[in-house]
């Protein structure tokens, strides 16, 4: 339908049109400040072009802003003069597009605030998550690929002079490109890791508090949280090197083994002597239910074994052919590891 002198638009919910001018206020207090971000602003357009109602409603915006430092307050006692029906849309009109020059100013106000406080946008940031049992594969825009393990968290944002990767949970294996112009980071509450260009693996565990970070190729610098802006030398890592990293933010650099630590990103896990109690808790991270260790004895018992992931069935059965344990499977999932002594022990 053409457009003419008469708004002959189809009366639209109430809702819409609230729903609408506040993501047009949005948009508005995000433009103040971030005018030349030129990624925020291909996003802005894509929003506005969707239809005529939100290049309508920005327009509003615009103009009502403009009008702002002409208004001035009406007299009090003085009598209005009857208005006709066409002054009456008029101010209807501007009253709405008010509330919503209104909510950006308050928004202005409020990102202006947060922004001194902590530099960035939050709505910048890409947000990547996997469910228990899940893996997923990220590419990003320079090219470089980030692998998520089961039960992760992160966040992403590319600039023009840094990638930068927040990890809040969980394990990534990064297959970084090389771009000595723009470093590439990786935080999280425990530390950070800065790279040019290879490939290593981040994993947090925010319930034992701890960060390991485990070079494949290349190089890397590890920064503990606590050490960040106190100009102390970072740990270098080279291939082959793992250190982790505790809530008392103390580095602890090894010799590591890639092959079985990496081995999720092909779908198995690779076991050499590991205690029981630890593959356990490895192991659990992919399975819907847990399992648990009901004899304390059987908790250090050496395991060596190469456990495919797809097959939830089958790590029981591999861990209790291997050892001397028997496994019994509650109602509500949860299966319980004792000792079966009528097994020798390996």
């Amino acid at each position: 339908m053409s457009e003419s002198g008469h708004d002959r638009r189809p009366a639209a919910a109430a809702s819409d049109r609230d729903r609408i001018a506040e993501e047009a206020a949005r948009w508005f207090a995000r433009l103040r400040h971030r005018e030349t971000d030129s990624e925020l602003l291909a996003a802005f357009r894509r929003w506005r072009d969707q239809n005529l109602a939100h290049r309508r409603a920005y327009a509003e915006l615009e103009e009502i802003w403009q009008q702002l430092d002409g208004l001035v307050p009406v007299e009090t006692g003085r009598p209005l003069a009857a208005e006709s029906s066409a002054s009456t849309r008029r101010s209807l009109r501007l009253r709405r597009v008010m509330h919503a020059a209104a909510a950006a100013v308050v928004l202005v106000i409020g990102l202006a605030g947060y922004l001194q406080v902590t530099g960035e946008a939050p709505w910048l940031w890409e947000r990547v998550a996997t469910a228990r049992g899940e893996q997923r594969t990220l590419m990003l825009e320079d090219g470089s690929t980030v692998y998520l393990n089961t039960a992760t968290r992160l966040a992403v944002r590319m600039t023009k002079g840094r990638r930068i990767v927040r990890l809040r949970q969980g394990e990534a294996l990064f297959e970084v490109t090389h771009d000595p112009a723009r470093p590439f980071l990786v935080e999280s509450a425990l530390g950070t890791v800065r790279v040019v260009g290879t490939r290593f693996d981040v994993a947090l565990s925010l319930e034992r508090r701890t960060m390991q970070v485990l070079v494949v190729e290349g190089k890397v610098a590890v920064t503990p949280a606590r050490d960040a802006g106190r100009g102390r030398s970072q740990l270098a890592l080279t291939p082959g090197e793992l250190a982790e990293i505790t809530d008392r933010h103390v580095a602890e650099r090894r010799v590591a083994d890639v092959r079985s630590l990496v081995s999720w990103r092909d779908g198995y896990l690779v076991f050499d002597g590991s205690p029981l109690q630890e593959v356990v808790e490895s192991v659990n991270r992919y399975l819907p239910h847990p399992l648990k260790i009901a004899d304390a004895e059987i908790a250090d018992l050496s395991v060596t074994a190469v456990i495919r992931l797809e097959d939830r069935e089958a790590i029981v059965r591999a861990l209790t052919t291997a050892l001397p344990i028997k496994a019994l499977r509650l109602e509500n999932g949860t299966t319980l590891l004792f000792a079966d002594y009528r097994q020798p022990p390996s």
